[in-house]
């Protein structure tokens, strides 16, 4: 028995839904911190150094089109990387809003049209070969750290105010 089995394009399948679920899971999480700020929270940074909010939805941004319309579409890689980081532009919540869905709807396009054959094709994506498997896992992991970042500047920005998306702790 070779290690593709009948059994193996089950478990791509349920990796698959797994992948689109926890993207879905991810989109709300993200628009509902941004809704929850004014403009001026989204263009805060801490530092020179640090990213703002609105760095970080352009950042994704950046990545969603990279691995997933370049990378595995095939399209031309035109991403100005350093670019997303350095841009000091000013956004407006409604315009990050709309840069973010529009770019988790490139990935939910992509996962429905995922089949088992492209999680096991290799794509060369920023100069090194990678399978659509490690496409996906990669991008969960990626703005779920960045996720992270957007929610610890929530809430130093609303302190209190700010509403939690999962089941809250007991305050003590």
């Amino acid at each position: 028995m070779g290690i593709r089995d009948e059994g193996m394009e089950n478990l791509d399948e349920v990796v698959l839904s797994l992948h689109r679920d926890k993207m879905l899971d991810l989109e709300h999480r993200w628009v509902n911190a941004l809704q929850q700020l004014n403009d001026d929270d989204l263009n805060w940074r801490p530092n020179d150094l640090s990213n703002s909010i609105a760095n970080l939805v352009v950042h994704i941004a950046g990545n969603f089109r990279q691995r997933f319309v370049s990378g595995i579409g095939g399209e031309p890689d035109n991403r100005d990387r350093n670019e997303e980081f350095n841009t000091r532009q000013r956004f407006t919540k409604q315009e990050l809003v709309n840069i973010l869905t529009e770019h988790f709807a490139i990935v939910h396009r992509s996962m429905l049209s995922m089949t088992s054959q492209m999680l096991n094709q290799v794509y060369n994506i920023q100069g090194r070969d990678v399978s659509g498997l490690d496409v996906i896992f990669g991008v969960a992991t990626h703005v779920s750290e960045h996720l992270g970042q957007v929610l610890f500047i929530a809430k130093l920005r609303l302190g209190e105010e700010y509403q939690i998306q999962v089941l809250p702790h007991e305050r003590k």
